[in-house]
């Protein structure tokens, strides 16, 4: 008989009815579709503030990656080069190839940086272009003369930030007829002047801080630093934290031509 009108969900019904899990997928579609669902609930697990925050700061920088490594292998084999007495008359031709991206690199981060957070990326672009600009050098901040390029790829980064948030708030008020043309005009101005009377102090001695910190956790740590550095790597990866270290990494490869800390970071892999 029909269990009585009314009553509660199982009653009624035959033992474990009603709760018992659905077919299994047998299907290449109905796998695809479960794969999918997993991943779906996966994702949304990891959706909290910080990791998205970190994975927009790696889409700002992994696009860099093919071009640090074409310029970093032209700049080893010139090296090679160099130091071998080979080719005198290349040699200034390839240190100009391998130089040239890293020279320029804070313009793309500004790029990069202004279109992950919607902004308009040309504009986060001329606003870091600012940073290695060679006139720089006739401004001063803080009663010290700026030097092209201070503050790098996170002066470029907190340039481009500010430019997207201007250019926002201008979106927000200025008169579709004119926003063409004042739009652009005040996030270029009010971002570059406090980038220059700003951020690139700031970032620049956050940069120089930097180095200096890896510089001497090698020289001074020894293998426990080492130890500390590459245990604690794998659990920042499997938490997805690591790529707050991209930063880092392209911070001393533009001071210093290279970086410190991928080598012991690396071992962890290695180990593992």
């Amino acid at each position: 008989a029909a269990p009585d009108e009314g009553a509660a969900p199982g009653e009624g019904s035959a033992p474990g009815e009603g709760s018992a899990p659905g077919p299994r997928p047998t299907t290449a579609d109905e796998l695809a579709a479960q794969g999918a669902a997993i991943k779906q609930r996966q994702k949304a697990r990891n959706a909290t503030p910080v990791k998205l925050f970190l994975r927009r700061i790696a889409n700002i920088f992994v696009p860099l990656i093919p071009a640090l490594i074409g310029c970093g292998i032209v700049a080893g084999i010139n090296g090679l080069l160099a130091n071998l007495g080979w080719l005198p008359g290349i040699v200034p031709a390839l240190t100009a190839i391998a130089s040239g991206f890293m020279s320029l690199i804070a313009v793309f981060v500004g790029y990069n940086t202004a279109k992950e957070f919607g902004g308009t990326p040309i504009l986060g672009g001329a606003v870091a272009a600012i940073i290695v600009f060679a006139g720089v050098q006739n401004v001063s901040a803080f009663g010290q003369k700026l030097a092209p390029g201070q503050g790098g790829v996170l002066g470029a980064l907190g340039a481009a930030l500010l430019a997207v948030y201007v250019e926002k708030q201008c979106r927000r008020w200025v008169p579709e007829a004119l926003d063409v043309l004042v739009t652009p005009t005040l996030t270029v101005l009010v971002s570059g002047l406090v980038t220059l009377f700003g951020l690139m102090f700031v970032a620049g001695e956050v940069s120089t801080a930097i180095g200096d910190f890896a510089n001497w956790l090698l020289a001074n740590g020894g293998a426990g630093a080492g130890f500390v550095l590459g245990g604690l790597f794998l659990p920042l990866v499997m938490l997805g934290l690591h790529q707050a270290l991209i930063p880092i990494h392209t911070t001393l490869i533009q001071q210093q031509g290279f970086t410190v800390l991928l080598p012991i970071l690396a071992m962890a892999g290695a180990g593992q």
